[in-house]
């Protein structure tokens, strides 16, 4: 069990950890032992039971934090990667570092990690920082190589004052891609993590705690596509953590420190990231962006690149800025559902902005400005609620539609910046009362008629901490007797493993364990109920490292055949890579699935396949509460499929795109294939991303309710995420922040079921001039009856097409930020469409079709738009390289 000690990490001296006396093992120049793998035993609650190939007790480390570990941990790190990946756990105690630590590729390094009853205080596995004081520039306390992960422990520095901040390196910085940090408490970093200054990928932060004096997130130089989600910042994780050296007191230095220079979350230049879930209290800058500092953009004289993306469900307090825009990219940023409260100053777009931000379904309460608009940008505004203060618009356009303003204070103060400002169906709690000069105050346009009401809907928080997977603590190595699996890429191992997944399953479930290496596999596998087949993956990775690979020898293809491998009842598949060995980029073959799910409560998690044809199968059969999480690589024909009459099913974070095998340098890859004729590696990219545009339909969301579709990104496909009809029913649940790239239709609505799917925050894009057939973001069939709900919305690229083509049903579309829509952005026939709160970057034709039935209400739109939407409340004008229009 997993669940063993939840006492209070004890009042501590430095030697002794949860009230116990831990012997000095003082052993750090002793050989690393060779690699054995075993269950760790952990005190506290975790979200799955850790394989370990190396331990502390492995490495004879201090516990006491009295002697320096980091020289031992970095000669076991080093040991697991060089067998190709792995864990180290280091169980509870203190760990002295006087150096800093790399982990090398696929490798975790895991401790444990458990709550007390006090909210802010944790017990178990800690790394006491001795290295990097007063050298912020210099090396960071841990680097991670690409497929790497920290979980589960605490990091804290012991010689950091209270009272007088002194700097320190960043403790976590990722440079490469597919890197984790989940679960992780900061007690005391000056700088918590950060993802560069090099371009990188698909970094992922989950679960990330403390106290960070300086910055908390910082990300910069990160391509498609991050993910930042379940972060809590705030000065009381010091002040709470029993440590020697914590100030006791929120009125000691070094919170004034971080309210006069922190900030929790600081984005740069980044491709699309998405933030969810953030609680943020006691610092200068909330939620910040800044030009970027990647060494790449530098280089090439780019120096004021400024970040996209969408932001979900925020909770700052205590700062002086909530949210401080410096500048976003023209792509433009998403704040969703944000309490801002107990700050100077809510929400801030500063002199140097030109772009669009979108802000919905926010609560902002601050006593002197809720809003501070600066310089040229574009701001949405809808059903949003301000408390108290005043709206300061000094500049730029805005629209504002369906929001509450309560303040018994002057609401409006026009500047004389301000370009033009749409007021729309808003409620005051007294008559709007507005100052500043005429001329100003002439640009402010109050229009009471009502706004298409705030449609509500759900979009609960997943606990990823909840323990998925095997319960039992039983292990099986593929590699050990009875069942000698030879990792030569050749033997075939299939009967090797399923020997051991049956073994597995008599027994009553455990964890049939593949050590890193690749395995020939010439059958198909079953994993029993309640057995787990895992991989060397202790965390997210994609293809384009080896770890613990399965070979599939598979010579042909029949898309209707046995799936690879088929999971029980809860069953989990975790931690590994999959390859076709006989898929060739040149001349494609279509297999069956690799994954298909045969009942309730499946996981699978840290999963990743470069060429796969059909990935995952959720929809032959029904599998209710089924978990599927951190899925790479890029399918060919389907990725997800999920339907069957399936309810309350979880796909969140997958990463499909075709880098997972055109860059990669593994196996039958186009580098490996031709590796010195670029043109001809070009000339097959281009040919493999113009076949998925043509046949590629990722994910594929049939009958199923409860679903729960989360931070999901495709590049390449005909459709991006296809809501079918299956057994007369479409798939009811909610899709938040998915990302779709280069696909022919982003989102393709044949059907919605009763319950409905709102799609928030999405980010949606066509770049690939060269495609194919139809190019919409958004498609509804002919005769469809669906009514879909998008809320924030930004779509760019080189559309030749619509951004929405509504044949049937209602489309609604509130919070839009459309830079390159295509011309019509709307070609509708026989379907009612309402459009508000939205941008238009464009000029073009807005509008075309028949039988339409159209609302436009509260937007800003280009100077092309016919007279006739001139009203209810649209603003006419919309590009900021154009001069400001006259003020009437």
């Amino acid at each position: 069990m997993r669940l063993k000690n939840f006492g209070l990490f004890a009042s501590i001296a430095l030697l002794c950890v949860s009230g116990a006396q831990i012997p000095v093992l003082a052993a750090a120049n002793a050989a690393t032992p060779a690699l054995s793998y075993r269950i760790a035993h952990c005190r506290y609650l975790a979200s799955d039971l850790v394989v370990a190939a190396i331990t502390d007790a492995d490495l004879k480390l201090d516990r006491t934090g009295a002697t320096d570990s980091s020289a031992a941990i970095q000669k076991g790190l080093d040991a697991i990667g060089a067998a190709g990946g792995g864990t180290l756990f280091l169980s509870e105690g203190i760990y002295r570092l006087d150096a800093p630590l790399v982990l090398p590729s696929a490798v975790t390094l895991r401790g444990e990690l458990g709550r007390t009853s006090d909210p802010y205080r944790y017990q178990g596995t800690i790394l006491a920082a001795y290295t990097g004081e007063g050298a912020p520039d210099g090396p960071p306390l841990i680097t991670l190589g690409s497929c790497c992960g920290l979980r589960d422990c605490m990091v804290w520095y012991p010689r950091q004052s209270a009272e007088s901040v002194t700097p320190y390196p960043p403790a976590v910085v990722h440079n490469t891609s597919s890197t984790c940090i989940d679960n992780v408490v900061f007690i005391n970093a000056y700088q918590a993590y950060r993802s560069g200054y090099k371009m990188s990928g698909r970094a992922y932060v989950r679960n990330l705690r403390g106290t960070a004096l300086s910055v908390g997130v910082e990300i910069d130089g990160l391509a498609d596509t991050g993910r930042v989600e379940n972060v809590d910042l705030s000065p009381q994780y010091w002040i709470h953590s029993g440590l020697p050296g914590a100030p006791k007191s929120i009125d000691a230095g070094f919170a004034r420190f971080m309210q006069s220079n922190g900030v929790g979350v600081l984005e740069r230049r980044i491709d699309w990231t998405n933030t969810a879930h953030v609680s943020i209290d006691g610092y200068n800058k909330g939620y910040a962006t800044d030009y970027s500092k990647n060494e790449q953009d530098l280089k090439k004289g780019h120096v004021k690149v400024s970040p996209n993306g969408e932001n979900f469900d925020y909770k700052i307090a205590n700062c002086v800025y909530g949210v401080y825009l410096l500048d976003t990219a023209n792509a433009g940023l998403i704040f969703t559902r944000f309490n801002i409260k107990a700050t100077t100053a809510g929400f801030y777009m500063g002199e140097k902005n030109s772009n669009v931000a979108t802000l919905l379904d926010s609560v902002v309460d601050c006593p002197i400005n809720t809003l501070d608009i600066h310089g040229a940008g574009r701001l949405l505004i809808r059903d949003c609620e301000f408390r108290s203060g005043s709206t300061a618009l000094g500049g730029g356009v805005i629209a504002c539609s369906n929001s509450k303003f309560g303040s018994a204070s002057c609401q409006i103060v026009a500047g004389d910046g301000l370009i033009n400002a749409s007021l729309f169906g808003n409620s005051f709690a007294r008559p709007i009362e507005l100052s500043g000069s005429d001329t100003a105050k002439a640009a402010v346009h109050v229009d009471a008629r009502p706004v298409p009401a705030k449609i509500a809907f759900d979009a609960p928080q997943i606990d990823y901490l909840t323990p998925r997977g095997a319960s039992a603590e039983r292990l099986w190595v593929i590699t050990n007797a009875p069942f000698s699996a030879v990792a030569d890429g050749t033997t075939d191992c299939a009967q090797s493993i399923q020997a051991a997944l049956t073994t597995a399953g008599k027994a009553g479930g455990g964890i049939v364990y593949v050590p890193a290496g690749v395995y020939a596999i010439a059958g198909s596998l079953t994993i029993p109920p309640e057995v787990e087949l895992r991989g060397a993956f202790g965390s997210t990775h994609d293809a384009n490292t080896a770890g613990s690979c399965l070979m599939i020898q598979n010579e042909k293809g029949d898309p209707n055949g046995q799936a690879l491998i088929d999971m029980g009842t809860r069953s989990t598949l975790r931690g590994l890579n999959f390859h076709y060995a006989k898929q060739d980029i040149r001349e494609i073959v279509d297999f069956p699935f690799l994954i298909r799910g045969n009942g309730a409560g499946i996981v699978i998690t840290h999963i990743a396949c470069a060429n796969v044809s059909r990935f995952i199968d959720l929809m032959t059969h029904r599998c209710d509460g089924a978990f599927v999480d951190h899925i790479e690589g890029q399918p060919i024909h389907i990725g997800v499929r999920v339907g069957g009459g399936s309810r309350d099913v979880v796909i969140s974070d997958c990463q499909f795109n075709p880098s997972n095998w055109t860059f990669s340098s593994l196996f039958n890859a186009p580098k490996v294939l031709y590796p010195t004729d670029g043109a001809k590696r070009g000339a097959l990219t281009n040919a493999f991303i113009s076949g998925l545009q043509q046949t590629g339909d990722q994910f594929v969301l049939g009958d199923c309710t409860g679903l729960r579709f989360y931070r999901d990104f495709v590049f390449a496909g005909r459709y991006g995420i296809h809501f079918v009809a299956e057994n007369g029913r479409g798939p009811s649940g909610v899709c938040l922040e998915p990302g779709v790239d280069g696909s022919t239709c982003a989102l393709r609505i044949d059907a919605i079921g009763q319950g409905g799917f709102p799609v928030a925050n999405s980010q949606l894009v066509v770049t690939n001039g060269s495609m194919e057939g139809s190019r919409h973001d958004i498609e509804s069939t002919a005769g469809s009856s669906a009514n879909a709900f998008f809320y924030g919305v930004n779509a760019w690229g080189a559309h030749t097409d619509s951004f929405a083509q509504a044949l049937g049903g209602t489309l609604r579309v509130d919070g839009a930020h459309l830079r390159d829509p295509g011309a019509p952005a709307f070609d509708i026939h026989g379907a009612t469409v309402a459009f508000t709160a939205s941008c238009v970057r464009r000029d073009l034709p807005l509008f075309t079709g028949a039988g339409a039935n159209i609302v436009s209400a509260g937007n800003i739109l280009p100077d092309s738009a016919p007279a006739a939407l001139a009203f209810p409340a649209n603003l006419i004008f919309t590009d900021p390289e154009k001069p400001a229009p006259a003020r009437k």
